[in-house]
């Protein structure tokens, strides 16, 4: 029996741009349920354990009275999901929580500042930041977005404010899960080079996301190519655009997501990639504008925070003509450059040329993205109200010169600090080519680098990337979908799931329907919370505790998880066949 046989199969469930999630007004604690117990299931197997061991008690059977307690302040479509999934104990549920909140600490964190309607559902890892918080439920508007730290929550609330940052609850597994699609988060039992937080661990990159990336900039050319004059396409070349040989001259990392998108893209038949933008067809240019591939990596480096990893150092892809970059700052405790040691950019240097560059990365960090890029740009932008954007809507502070395009806050998990993925930002460029923003003349796209400043300049919505999961698609009954999951780990091969048909038209089952959930499209619990504030007064549990750097604060539990039962369960996998979930969410977006 293969492993994907053992694995319940969501593929229906899935929220992806084909099938994405539906605004009932409710939680689908149903799809939700599936979804969590299938991210359960899926480390329990990578643990090299049988199904058949693992303890499916629910929230409220693992907690008892002491969950019961608190059931009167929840949704009931928020009962029926914490009774209808698996709550572990002793494991870690996911790279970013270590599972759902103990009954305590739901409002830890939140001290009855909406009333109760706001509470932590899943807790944010101990070790990756102090004062943490975690996943936040909506429960009046049905919707979660991602808090690591307390300090983070302000970026978000309250809801009415910052409607882009919140997304359904199945939006935001379903990303988790498609990091794990994407070979960024996998679950292994083995020692790795990388960060890990029980049985899971953060790449640096994906091997999909190599092939998604080289995919985009391939659609990207094809784009300018065909609105090209015949006559002025340079000679077709055979090959990719850079040898093995072409790299390590440029003294690139022998494996690496840079060498591995460069090795298999097309050879554009055109000079500018982008406004201002050089393609790099002589190879003598393209190894001698790298200032950084050659940055020796001292001990006094190491002793700065990565010992013993891998230094990934930026590449610059596409140059600007003949330009260079201002990091300088008039903070002189920051620094306008993005990359991290030892490729910092001392204060007074000006040599360091503009362009498209990949990210640079410590490989056993945790939340970075050598799939990313950085446009340096050879001016400031202004930002501010009416200027450039990060992709959740935020004002690019002003003054920056490598911000534009990036993600900002990060709904689904993860720092602002993170890079926007190379991939998304062909995607974009290949729209404003489509749609005329960027006009392509005889030498490829027309106009100089000061073009990106039409970002400060009123189009700042052409100068950034939505994130991918605001689509949300009415209510419907029997909506034909599909979707193909694809689960990658180094450690084992899980087969992929079979692409499947079905409808997101849940029954509402017996107990669900005694809570007075009994929705004819069987979407779940109409929301109770209404003008009926009163009754969360001192929602704020005292003697709780939080995650504190490690440290439990006024609590005596510390479970990593928990155990449970519950669900309905899809149908096990099956075939092989079926590509990689092809979109899914921005999760490394934001």
């Amino acid at each position: 029996m293969s492993l994907s046989s053992k694995l319940s199969d969501i593929s229906r469930h899935l929220v992806t741009p084909d099938n994405p999630a539906r605004e009932t007004g409710t939680l689908d604690y149903q799809c939700c349920a599936l979804l969590h117990n299938f991210l359960v299931e899926y480390s329990w197997v990578a643990d090299g354990r049988s199904l058949a061991d693992l303890d499916r008690r629910s929230f409220f059977e693992r907690y008892g009275d002491e969950a019961e307690e608190i059931r009167e302040r929840l949704d009931p479509a928020l009962i029926a999901f914490l009774e209808a999934i698996y709550d572990v104990e002793g494991s870690v549920f996911y790279l970013w929580v270590s599972g759902i909140s103990p009954p305590d600490h739901m409002w830890f964190c939140h001290f009855g500042d909406d009333e109760g309607e706001t509470l932590t559902l899943y807790m944010t890892n101990c070790g990756i930041c102090g004062h943490s918080n975690g996943l936040m439920y909506h429960q009046r508007h049905c919707k979660a977005t991602m808090a690591l730290a307390i300090e983070d929550m302000d970026y978000s609330q309250p809801i009415e404010d910052h409607p882009e940052l919140w997304h359904p609850l199945e939006t935001v597994l379903s990303n988790w899960i498609h990091m794990i699609q994407l070979g960024k988060i996998t679950a292994t039992p083995e020692e790795t080079d990388c960060e890990k937080y029980g049985m899971w661990a953060w790449h640096s990159y994906g091997e999909a996301q190599v092939d998604n990336t080289v995919a985009a900039f391939d659609r990207l050319v094809e784009t300018i190519e065909s609105r090209m004059p015949a006559e002025s396409l340079r000679p077709a070349r055979e090959g990719p655009l850079f040898s093995d040989e072409d790299l390590d001259a440029a003294s690139i990392l022998g494996s690496c997501f840079v060498r591995g998108f460069l090795t298999r893209v097309r050879v554009p038949r055109f000079e500018f990639i982008a406004p201002g933008l050089l393609v790099p067809h002589d190879r003598e240019a393209f190894v001698s504008s790298q200032v950084f591939t050659t940055t020796a990596v001292s001990s006094d480096d190491e002793n700065k925070g990565w010992p013993c990893t891998v230094m990934v150092p930026p590449v610059l892809l596409f140059r600007a003509t003949d330009l260079t970059a201002n990091f300088d700052c008039w903070d002189k405790y920051r620094s306008l450059s993005p990359f991290c040691d030892p490729y910092r950019v001392a204060e007074g240097d000006h040599s360091v040329p503009a362009g498209l560059y990949s990210e640079s990365v410590p490989r056993s960090g945790i939340d970075y993205a050598e799939e990313g890029f950085r446009l340096i740009l050879p001016f400031s932008l202004v930002g501010g109200e009416g200027g450039a954007r990060y992709s959740n809507g935020g004002e690019l502070e002003k003054g920056t010169v490598a911000d534009l395009f990036q993600h900002g806050v990060k709904p689904f998990g993860g720092d602002c600090h993170r890079a926007q993925r190379l991939e998304r930002l062909f995607g974009k460029w290949t729209e404003l080519v489509e749609r005329g923003v960027w006009v392509i003349d005889e030498r490829g796209v027309a106009g100089t680098i000061l073009k990106f400043e039409d970002a400060d300049k009123g189009s700042w919505r052409d100068y950034y990337i939505e994130p991918d999961c605001h689509a949300i698609a009415p209510p419907r009954p029997r909506t034909p979908i599909r979707a193909g999951l694809h689960l990658r780990a180094p450690n084992f091969h899980l087969a992929r799931l079979p692409a499947a048909r079905g409808c997101r038209n849940h029954q509402p089952r017996d107990r669900v329907a005694a809570h007075g959930t009994g929705r004819e499209d069987g979407a779940g619990a109409e929301s109770r919370f209404g003008d009926r504030g009163g009754r969360f007064a001192g929602a704020w549990s005292e003697g709780g505790g939080y995650c504190d750097g490690g440290g439990a604060a006024g609590g005596e539990r510390e479970e990593e998880g928990g155990q449970g039962v519950g669900g309905e369960r899809g149908q096990g996998g099956g075939d092989e066949g079926g590509e990689a979930g092809g979109g899914g969410c921005d999760g490394e977006g934001g």
